[in-house]
């Protein structure tokens, strides 16, 4: 992704002339370097806050104009998650990225939090920004926010993506998600 070959970048010079070292710097928490640089690397706008009902705040950012879409991250994804894709997309619409709570920018996730949690965080995001109606993408965990969105508010949904989501749980990820809990 640090090439010239697929992507235009956003320093001149490339991630070769790229010093992340007032980044580094200005970076509490090491634990989420990844996604700081990336989010650094890629801003293009600023970002947002909403301060939701139950006291969580939710970050986000918007870009363009046209019909609203809204990208969901997977898990362990922020608003820098749909880099590559933004540019492209809000040529024509007014896309809207967030930061899932729990992740980036964005509050802790209350406990005992589930997708539909997260999915009344998107609808809260929406009612924010006065739109009737979205198209939703979402990635995995995105996935079923998007799902859990369409169920409790299918009028609100103009049109649904999902990718490298399911509709319920199997063993398998049963197991790998009660790993992650155990060592967060």
């Amino acid at each position: 992704p640090y090439t010239y070959r697929h992507e235009a970048v956003y320093v001149d010079g490339g991630m070769t002339a790229y010093d992340p070292t007032d980044v580094l710097d200005g970076i509490e928490d090491k634990s989420s370097l990844v996604v700081n640089i990336f989010d650094f690397f890629y801003r293009k706008v600023r970002a947002a806050t909403l301060d939701l009902a139950d006291g969580g705040r939710l970050c986000y950012r918007v870009s363009g104009k046209g019909s609203p879409l809204i990208l969901i991250p997977p898990v362990g994804g922020d608003t820098s998650f749909w880099a590559r894709q933004v540019p492209a997309l809000s040529a024509r619409f007014q896309v809207i990225t967030l930061d899932n709570r729990g992740i980036g920018r964005s509050s802790a996730l209350p406990p005992g939090a589930t997708t539909q949690t997260m999915a009344a965080d998107v609808l809260a995001l929406m009612d924010h920004l006065k739109l009737d109606r979205a198209v939703l993408v979402g990635c995995a965990l995105g996935g079923l926010i998007a799902l859990q969105c369409a169920l409790a508010a299918p009028e609100r949904v103009a049109g649904l993506s999902v990718v490298s989501a399911y509709r319920q749980a199997d063993t398998t990820i049963l197991e790998t998600t009660a790993h992650w809990r155990t060592l967060a």
